[in-house]
């Protein structure tokens, strides 16, 4: 190999700077343009990127437009790699990266604006590039020029220390400072400072217009958003697309471009909320596609590897032995020989690192190449709203093409309608292009949408929405209006849409992808940007340390289509009409063919003959020939009488050789004669036994017909067994329902007495207490007895410890003065709340409070006065019935559930003065809070049955109604899995129903031939067959019973 210098006077190709708009227009839509950005943030490793724009009155369009990310940033050496059009470092083995091309940067910038400058940190290094077009124009230079500064970060100084790096260096900074926004040092490092520690920071300046003079991106009508002036600039979009959010917001676009997002992303400050999207569909199902079709692309690959890796072997080995030539010489050299010598074995180390990597590629790529491809299908309703639906396909992981419409899709109709389908393709079975919006080989591509299709159908018809009805399934949801219609935002129809999909939120600090529990409040609110694992309310998943909830998705497979009975007999019958005009128009050909064979047999005998006869003397080859003229099928009697009257006429001159020619002609006509007899007669015997195979194949024709008519009769008349056995099955099923509903009808009626029973038994239980109360209070003892709300004691608590609360409650009890309700001054949350007997060892009054009792203590009344009187203080009052209580003195009591001092006086209304109503309302209101109390509720049935109209004002309802849906939702989902068992198992059972059956038939036939065997057997060992009982075609119990004598008389032998 010559050595690169020898062709320095040669010519080389040259890239002017106009390349750099034309290479820009492979992307059409702008969005894809500005992904590339967001790719190469992903590739570097980055946990973050901003999004952002900032004002610039000296820039077109008057803003800059900004990408910053905490990747891995870039050295000098990298940076320099960036300006090297179709060169990447990112072509690995198993790369999941998503830059292939070595293309996306330029082409993406120089798609959104003019102009573009780079900064980027790595280690103590950070370097800046800059990519004008503007500069390029002023400048008026053809070749494209990139300025690349570098810094060292500790002391801002510049990373070449040479005399003529240093002036490069200066060079390369006054052409930033001149054609870029920033027009002094400081700036520059202003937008270093922002990067952090390590990452990159994109600006790309003077955008691209319309024809109206207003820029491409909009970035004023959403200050939260980059969105597309006019979604109909670039590429061919359908009507039905240009209204999809992906195509309008920037936002939507990327918060669906990954399809599993590991990856925080901001735009104009404002967090994405990314997706994954197959959690985000309802009723989803994966399918498994094994395919051998996309091996061409694998093998062009496969072969393509190879040669770059045998060429980068070859440079590799090229270089490594320059490196070694010079290594000999460097000991004698000077210093510019030994710098010569470390650049070699640089480029030569460089270089068998490439040829390695391509090495391994090959071998990765001719392993691939051999093995089937399987991608994951996977399907789902967007129940969110269903006017935005297709196909999502993605390449490692990247999104490439959206809503493509397959199969029934593409009919516009109602079937399949609302359908999201996901799949992500690896680079090995298709490659996309270089602006990534679409793949390379568009065979492949339309394969892999035909696929897409028929297992589209398969999920259609899986999720049996068509039994139940199109129109009432979507009517569920709340979609009541037009197809084209969105959903309804009625609480009902929202609620019930969140409860069908899972709320799935990614940790701000781990990344990992959490579910959250269905709560009715989380039902279209937004939790905050900084969300993390520590927020979730289960703890099973509240710290990052937690592995990442793994979301089940059920299986489905491809079904191929089974032919019925029916088509199958239609194909044979068929088939059988051809075979018989094939049959028939060979049998009208076979005659023609037969008579051209012995024809052409004929003329070889003879031909052979006279030939033999011909050498003696050429008067009799000349007789030979004009017999060889002569007609075949001439008879044997013409052929005499012209062989006998030609000599007659020239007898007198012919000689006698002539004589004896004339006798050898005769024999030889004789031959053909016989000749041909013995051929005819070959001939009808192959007719004939032609004849013969036609009627044996027409008779086993006819047979398989009549076995298969048989056949069909057959399974006919097993079908109506079989139908027979259901309908027989379904009126066992039936009773059996029907009595079990009786009793369940009499076990309700019988229920129904007995809580009667039980009511008007505690309703009496009741007045008789009522009364007995009445009656104390009337005789005024136990009056004094009676606590009041806010009245403070200590309570004893298992026996053990003592607290000190407040009287939240009290209702009288029969054998005590009260039953008093407790809430502690240490605990003030409700669940905490007890109940006590007063008087008791386990409860003390610490502040008593002279006051009267109250006038009737009925059970539901709440009472309202502070008074608290020890037993002492009972005895000593006076008991008089008559006297009117004294005014009570008004004291303020603490609530005790907001803290908040309120007064108690004498005219508090008691449950006495309640209005009737407002009873009978909280009579309901507590019955339903029983009927409906989830058993996991913190307050228990019993509990809500005692409280007063006071408590359950303060009652829970929402965490209430939380528990209730949750328990809904658990039991449904408990209904579905029992479904779908019960579903499985009837499947399984028709299964085992029918290979019962086959496995009875097969049992019967072996029956009936091993009967038919000893049949043969009795009659053949007896003396005289004639007097055998049993006949030829006995196949009953006789033959057994038979066979069971025969082997009793030879036992007893």
């Amino acid at each position: 190999m010559t050595s690169g210098g020898n062709y320095s006077s040669l010519r080389r190709a040259q890239l002017t700077y106009d390349y750099l708009h034309t290479n820009s227009t492979t992307h059409e839509f702008l969005f894809g343009a500005l992904a590339e950005l967001v790719d190469n943030a992903r590739d570097a490793s980055s946990q973050k990127i901003d999004i952002y724009t900032e004002p610039c009155e000296s820039c077109r369009g008057n803003f800059i437009l900004c990408f910053r990310d905490d990747g891995d940033g870039m050295d000098p050496s990298e940076v320099g790699n960036v300006i090297q059009f179709g060169r990447s470092v990112k072509r690995t083995v198993d790369s999941r990266m998503i830059g292939q091309y070595g293309n996306g940067l330029k082409s993406g910038t120089m798609r959104i604006g003019k102009d573009m400058i780079l900064f980027t940190k790595k280690g103590n290094t950070m370097s800046c590039l800059f990519l004008s077009r503007t500069f390029h124009e002023k400048e008026k230079i053809e070749e494209v020029v990139v300025p690349m500064p570098s810094w060292e970060v500790s002391s801002k100084k510049p990373f070449g220390k040479s005399k003529r790096e240093l002036e490069k260096h200066q060079l390369e900074l006054d052409l930033i400072l001149k054609f870029s926004p920033f027009k002094m040092e400081s700036q520059l490092f202003e937008q270093f400072n922002k990067i952090g520690s390590k990452g990159t920071l994109v600006v790309v300046y003077n955008v691209k217009l319309m024809d109206n003079g207003e820029p491409e991106l909009d970035v004023v009508s959403d200050p939260s958003d980059i969105k597309m002036a006019d979604p109909e600039a670039g590429g061919n979009v359908a009507d039905y697309d240009l209204t999809m959010p992906e195509r309008i917001s920037f936002r939507a676009y990327t918060a669906i471009m990954y399809l599993d997002p590991r990856m925080k992303i901001y735009i104009q400050g404002k967090k994405v909320r990314t997706k994954r999207l197959t959690t985000c569909l309802y009723n989803t199902k994966c399918y498994d596609f094994t395919s051998k079709r996309f091996k061409t692309r694998s093998e062009q690959e496969s072969e393509k590897a190879v040669r770059e890796a045998k060429i980068a072997e070859e440079k590799a080995r090229e270089l490594e032995t320059q490196a070694r030539e010079l290594q000999k010489q460097a000991e004698q050299t000077s210093k510019d020989k030994r710098a010569e010598l470390r650049k070699a074995q640089g480029l030569a180390t460089a270089a068998r690192a490439d040829a390695q990597m391509k090495t391994n590629i090959a071998e990765a790529k001719k392993k691939s190449m051999k093995e089937p491809k399987t991608l994951n299908f996977t399907f789902g309703f967007n129940i969110e709203n269903r006017r935005y639906y297709g196909m999502f396909i993605y390449n490692c992981s990247r999104l490439i093409k959206m809503y493509e419409k397959v199969g029934p899709q593409k009919d516009g109709g109602v079937k399949c309608y609302g359908i999201i389908g996901v799949v992500d393709v690896p680079y090995l079975v298709l490659e996309p292009t270089h602006n990534k919006q679409d793949f390379a080989d568009g065979k492949e591509f339309k394969q892999l949408q035909r696929a897409l299709g028929e297992h589209l159908e398969q999920y259609w018809k899986d999720s049996k929405i068509e039994s139940q009805g199109v129109t009432k399934f979507w009517e569920d949801f709340g979609y009541i209006g037009k197809w084209t219609d969105g959903p309804s935002m009625d609480q009902k129809f929202a609620r019930k849409r969140a409860m069908q999909i899972p709320f799935n939120v990614q940790c701000d600090i781990c990344l990992k992808w959490r579910k959250l529990p269905f709560a009715q409040k989380n039902v279209g609110r937004q939790l905050p940007d900084e969300w993390c694992c520590a927020m979730h309310p289960e703890t099973d998943f509240n710290s990052c340390d937690r592995p990442e909830q793994v979301v089940p998705i059920k299986k489905g497979t491809l079904q191929k289509q089974t032919k019925s009975a029916e088509e199958k007999a239609r194909e044979l019958q068929d088939e059988i009409r051809k075979k018989k005009e094939k049959l028939s128009q060979v049998e009208r050909q076979r005659p023609q063919v037969a008579q051209a064979t012995t024809q052409k047999r004929v003329e070889r005998v003879s031909s052979a003959e006279s030939s033999s006869s011909s050498t003696s003397d050429t008067s009799e080859l000349y007789i030979q020939r004009r017999v060889q003229k002569r007609p075949v099928a001439e008879s044997t009697e013409i052929t005499r009488t012209k062989s006998t009257k030609e000599p007659l006429k020239r007898r007198n001159t012919t000689s006698p050789i002539t004589v004896e020619a004339k006798r050898k002609k005769n024999d030889a006509e004789a031959t053909k004669t016989l000749v041909k007899k013995e051929h005819q007669e070959q001939r009808e015997q192959q007719i004939k036994r032609r004849e013969e195979q036609r009627k044996e194949e027409q008779r086993k024709k006819e047979a398989a017909e009549k076995r298969l008519k048989e056949g069909k009769e057959e399974q006919k008349k097993k079908e109506l067994e079989h139908q027979r056995q259901l309908q027989l099955q379904r009126k066992r099923d039936e009773k059996e329902r029907q009595r079990k509903q009786d009793e369940l009808e009499q076990e309700n009626k019988e229920e129904e007495k007995q809580e009667q029973t039980l009511n008007k038994d505690e309703k009496e239980q009741e007045q008789l207490e009522m009364e007995q109360l009445m009656e104390w209070s009337s005789e005024g003892e136990y009056d004094a007895t009676i606590l009041a709300k806010g009245t403070k004691v200590e309570a004893r608590v298992d026996n053990s410890n003592w607290y000190i609360g407040t009287v939240f409650a009290s209702k009288p009890k029969k054998g005590f003065a009260c039953r008093v309700r407790v809430k502690f001054d240490m605990y003030p949350k409700d669940k905490y709340d007890k109940w006590f007997d007063h008087p008791s060892e386990d409860l003390r009054v610490l502040k008593p409070v002279e006051e009267s009792a109250p006038k009737s203590p009925s059970p539901s009344r709440e009472v309202s006065s502070s008074t608290i009187e020890t037993p002492s203080s009972r005895q000593e009052q006076d008991p008089k019935p008559q006297q009117p209580p004294a005014r009570q003195v008004k004291e303020p009591v603490q609530s005790p559930e907001d803290n908040r001092v309120s007064s108690m006086s004498d005219d508090t209304p008691t449950a006495d003065q309640e209005h009737p109503a407002l009873k009978d309302v909280v009579g309901l209101f507590r019955r339903c809070l029983c009927y409906f109390a989830p058993p996991s509720f913190q307050i228990s049935k019993e509990d809500i049955k005692e409280m007063g109209t006071e408590e359950l004002r303060e009652f829970p309802l929402d965490n209430f109604i939380d528990h209730y849906e949750k328990g809904i939702s658990e039991l449904i989902e408990g209904f579905r899995k029992k479904e779908e068992e019960a579903v499985q198992r009837a499947t399984n059972a028709e299964q085992r129903f029918r290979e019962a059956n086959i496995e009875r038939e097969r049992s019967t036939t072996k029956l009936i031939n091993l009967r038919k065997n000893a049949g043969k057997l009795l009659r053949f060992i007896q003396e005289d067959p004639n007097d055998c009982a049993l006949s030829e075609d006995d196949v009953s119990d006789k033959v057994d019973e038979m066979m069971e004598n025969i082997a009793q008389q030879a036992e007893d032998r």
